[in-house]
């Protein structure tokens, strides 16, 4: 039988943590009961070292936030205290204006404080220019090394188009593999260099034994590519001109594995086959062959 959970007796427990993640490790119950009726917060603000309710729990305007912001010099100590103000302040784009007297901007690592945001100021974005990226990616070997170290600029580099010429001189062109370096030379339909070329998205697609959705598990975000270069058409078409070639002796020698009902679970391909080729009724009717073979189900 569950004990009494009072907002009291939840109180009295949660004195005995500095944070809500020890709180619920715990008292999980008691934790989500006080989450559930919106007392969370109450139990959890603290101002110059005592518990108090905060201002407008569920209203945060600036000054709210401010005054809870100044209760730390970093942003990671801001979020695992105060989570319902740190998640209000990111979502209205607030964290740099709030940390911007503290040291680092509010980050324990000093080579945060350099990486360039969306939220942040027009003049900061100014410190990645195009000699200064260039000048950065040169000092590596691989892409990869480049985007461990320099996220942001590796991300300018991309999207400015200079990645080409920062590791011309480099082995492989600054991949790991010369596959990679390979693929990076087929001119896709995009007319910009990239893995996923037309031909290689169909040849994929045709040979697929399944759902183009399947696709995703394998290659993740496959269909997407897909609509981003507008070939549902030519794919769709694509396979249905596959499923017509198939020869019907390998269409009927899959048919004799299993009945109707199951054709399509144990061979998409080979179902499609006999669909788009008008053998399905014919494979399957009273008189046929298929039909009095036995069944091999796998």
């Amino acid at each position: 039988m569950k004990a009494n959970w009072t907002k009291e007796r939840i109180k009295e427990l949660s004195v005995h943590f500095k944070t809500r993640s020890q709180f619920k490790l715990a008292h999980n119950y008691a934790y989500r009961i006080a989450q559930r009726d919106g007392y969370l917060d109450e139990l959890f603000c603290v101002i110059n070292g005592s518990r108090q309710p905060i201002v407008n729990p569920r209203k945060w305007t600036y000054q709210n936030l401010k005054q809870v912001a100044n209760k730390y010099d970093y942003r990671s100590d801001f979020k695992e205290n105060d989570n319902s103000a740190y998640e209000s302040a990111r979502r209205h784009k607030m964290l740099d204006l709030l940390f911007e007297d503290k040291p680092n901007k509010g980050y324990k690592n000093k080579r945060h404080s350099t990486i360039i945001t969306s939220s942040q100021t027009a003049e900061s974005k100014k410190f990645w220019t195009k000699e200064k990226v260039i000048e950065e990616g040169l000092k590596f070997n691989t892409r990869l090394e480049f985007k461990k170290a320099y996220k942001t600029a590796y991300n300018y580099a991309l999207l400015g188009g200079y990645m080409d010429e920062i590791f011309k001189d480099k082995p492989n062109l600054g991949y790991k593999s010369s596959i990679l370096a390979k693929a990076n030379n087929d001119i896709s339909i995009t007319g910009h260099r990239r893995y996923w070329t037309e031909e290689r998205i169909i040849k994929i697609a045709v040979h697929w034994n399944g759902p183009l959705s399947h696709l995703n598990k394998k290659y993740p975000g496959f269909t997407k590519y897909i609509e981003r270069y507008g070939l549902q058409s030519k794919v769709k078409q694509a396979r249905i001109n596959y499923f017509k070639s198939i020869p019907k002796e390998k269409i009927e020698a899959e048919a004799r594995k299993c009945n109707r009902r199951n054709f399509r679970k144990h061979s998409y391909k080979m179902y499609y086959a006999a669909y788009y080729q008008n053998l399905l009724d014919e494979l399957f009717s009273k008189g046929s062959q298929i039909n009095q073979a036995p069944i091999i189900n796998k």
